[in-house]
Formats: C-alpha cells, sequence, structure tokens
C-alpha cells in the first residue's frame, strides 16, 4: 500500500511525529512529520530528503501533523517546486522538490 495517501511522485512515507519520536530525535515538541522511507529515483529523493528527517514546513507554512502536511501537499499541487523546512540531526535545512516534470 502507499501509505499516509501520497502523491506517488514524492516518494515519501511520512508518519506523525509522537512524543516519543520527539524525545528520541531531542525536538522541542511533537510537531511535524517524520520521513520514514524515501523511494529511489523519487522527487523526494531527487530533493535530498532522507530518512528521519523531519518536514517542519511546506511553502512557509507550519506542518503540525499528517492532516497539515496533506493539506500543504494539496495546496501546493499548482506549483513547480515547493519549499520544505526539514530538521535533520541538530539542524534544519531548507529543500526545494521539484513537482513539475
Amino acid at each position: 500500500g502507499a501509505g499516509g495517501g501520497e502523491p506517488p511522485a514524492l516518494g515519501l512515507t511520512v508518519k506523525p511525529v509522537n512524543p516519543a519520536l520527539a524525545r528520541q530525535l531531542n525536538l522541542a515538541d511533537a510537531a511535524g512529520v517524520i520521513v520514514a522511507a524515501v523511494r529511489p529515483g523519487s522527487r523526494g529523493a531527487a530533493a535530498g530528503l532522507r530518512a528521519l528527517d523531519v518536514i517542519m514546513e511546506v511553502d512557509r507554512q507550519p506542518v503540525k501533523d499528517l492532516d497539515g502536511w496533506q493539506r500543504a501537499i494539496d495546496r501546493s499541487a499548482s506549483e513547480k517546486v515547493m519549499l520544505l523546512l526539514v530538521r535533520r540531526e541538530r539542524g534544519t535545512v531548507f529543500l526545494t522538490v521539484r513537482r513539475d516534470g
């Protein structure tokens, strides 16, 4: 199954960040979605997303949970690129994901 209702082109499997995960990753709070897997050759992989990245914002809008992620994906569907703010290890990085062919 696709899991998380993810658009296949992005190639991402994401899960909500729960309090246990937040502690494990030293996050200030249990917000955002965590990348569980990135399909090789997908747009997510091309953008540099990795497993255990925590997606905190899409196009400068905070993502609090899976619903917020899904809304952000739908909202940006007409855009050519998506800007993601990602927490990785102890820092944050901005990644751009191409949506167009």
